[in-house]
């Protein structure tokens, strides 16, 4: 009996030092020696495949499997997928889904055994704007268009996206003529009217074009997505539907002889044509008119609305002895008018350089009223540096801008009244009264038939005038570029 209760003694203590042993490590994981481990399951991501992409929309077919030791093949609620963006998405071995966010995605499978033991499996995938719906399509770029650019919400604005850095990839799987150049709105599929006025992929590589966006917001960047690489493509511009009703004329100068071609639908296309260097100077935007300040001009349909915006691009070279003869009262460079006395009136405007003998030197908006004619202040302007010009008439009160900034504003001194011309056509760089010529480059040349507000003129300056070059790597600009994207 004795030998019997020691031997249960014995054989208590043993196995309270091996247990004791086992649990020397500190860890609160203790186990009866020859007890089996409760082991993590083991994951796999079957489909997707990592770093696939997929348009946002489209269904995209998840497949995982999770295997356990103990509890073997785990189905069901075992298996919880989710995204690091949407949060949980599916559950179970396989599911469709169609609503993931556009972006990266990190999608994990977790899964989790009997007794709470999990294992984990990831993989990264995009999802990105759809594609345009015709897929001949091999090649698109996201330009963003800076809120800064803005300072009110603009519709159907006209947009400059210019592309001058030679390592862009469009030149080299675009087609030569640039036929298969399109644009969409940032769902990338909506197609946006466009229009190109310089596209050239040999020697100094360049693109111009004017992109109609519908809502240019001044609180959030507007994205836009160019395609290109379609060798069956025909012209997908449609010019006309780039420019607004208001818009009466819009020339680039970009001819290099005979007829300037309006791009808006009137067809306001030039009557007369007398330039020393046509459509070849070098522009603003692209090409250009040089005038030499003795001869050349020429002539547009006239604008007869009580109502206006005139606009334009000018390289100012200087005003010549003729312009301005020493002693005498008054001369200058006259940009465009369409001015005449008629009536016992003064008709018209003119948008002129002005110099006089007196201190008040600098470019001028001259108006046309039922007594004479009403002088802005003069606003200075550079020799020899591109300046954009704008002045408008709203009906009671006319302003003029100088790059973008409203540099005054005036109502035609009572009793006198705005007086709309009567000629037959408006001249740029030439103007019917006093014989002044101008001497430099014009180029750009907008006429509207409303009064752009200030917001609108201003963002129209900052797009041309730093309108990006079509690197991604050029942050300082109002328009910016991502990486191609290939189909």
């Amino acid at each position: 009996m004795e030998k019997t209760f020691f031997k249960t003694i014995l054989l208590i203590t043993f196995l309270v030092v091996g247990i004791t042993l086992q649990g020397c490590t500190g860890s609160n994981n203790w186990a009866v020696p020859g007890a089996a481990y409760n082991l993590s399951p083991t994951v796999v991501i079957a489909a997707p495949l990592a770093g696939s992409v997929s348009d946002e929309g489209l269904n995209v077919t998840f497949t995982g499997a999770g295997q356990d030791t103990e509890d073997g093949a785990l189905s069901g609620s075992s298996l919880v997928w989710t995204s690091d963006r949407d949060g949980q998405i599916g559950t179970g071995l396989t599911f469709d889904i169609t609503t993931l966010s556009r972006g990266v995605h990190v999608i994990t499978l977790k899964a989790a055994d009997g007794s709470g033991a999990t294992g984990t499996a990831s993989i990264a995938i995009t999802v990105r704007t759809p594609w345009f719906v015709d897929t001949s399509w091999g090649y698109r770029q996201q330009i963003t268009i800076s809120a800064d650019m803005a300072q009110a919400d603009q519709g159907d604005f006209p947009a400059l996206i210019k592309i001058t850095d030679q390592t862009n990839p469009l030149f080299g799987r675009a087609l030569s003529d640039g036929d298969d150049i399109l644009f969409t709105d940032v769902d990338g599929i909506n197609k946006l009217d466009h229009e190109i006025e310089l596209y050239r992929d040999t020697g100094t590589e360049e693109l111009d074009a004017w992109v109609r966006i519908p809502d240019l917001s001044s609180t959030e960047d507007t994205i836009i997505y160019m395609y290109y690489g379609n060798s069956g493509a025909g012209n997908q511009e449609n010019p006309t539907g780039v420019w607004d009703g208001n818009f009466q004329m819009v020339q680039h100068l970009t001819e290099t002889s005979g007829t300037h071609f309006d791009s808006t639908a009137n067809g306001n296309d030039s009557l007369f044509e007398q330039i020393a260097v046509q459509g070849s100077a070098a522009g603003q935007i692209a090409g250009a008119d040089w005038f030499e300040g003795i001869n050349s001009y020429f002539e547009v349909p006239n604008n007869t609305t009580p109502a206006f915006t005139a606009e334009a691009w000018i390289w100012h070279d200087d005003s010549t002895s003729a312009d301005c003869p020493p002693g005498g009262p008054y001369g200058g460079d006259a940009v465009m008018g369409n001015s005449t006395f008629s009536g016992g009136f003064r008709r018209g405007y003119i948008m002129r350089i002005w110099c006089k003998k007196s201190a008040d030197t600098g470019w001028y908006f001259i108006l046309g009223t039922s007594n004479s004619y009403q002088f802005s202040r003069p606003v200075s302007i550079d020799l020899r540096t591109w300046t954009h010009v704008a002045m408008s008439y709203d009906g009671t009160t006319f302003r003029i801008y100088k790059d973008g900034v409203l540099e005054g504003s005036a109502l035609p001194s009572p009793p006198n009244q705005y007086q709309v011309s009567i000629r037959s056509a408006l001249r740029i760089g030439f103007d019917y009264s006093n014989n002044v010529r101008f001497h430099g480059t014009i180029d750009e040349v907008r006429i509207s038939i409303t009064a752009r507000p200030a917001e609108w003129i201003e963002a129209s300056y900052k797009n041309q005038n730093d309108p990006g070059t079509g690197n991604p790597l050029d942050p300082d600009v109002y328009t910016t570029f991502g990486a191609e994207e290939p189909h």
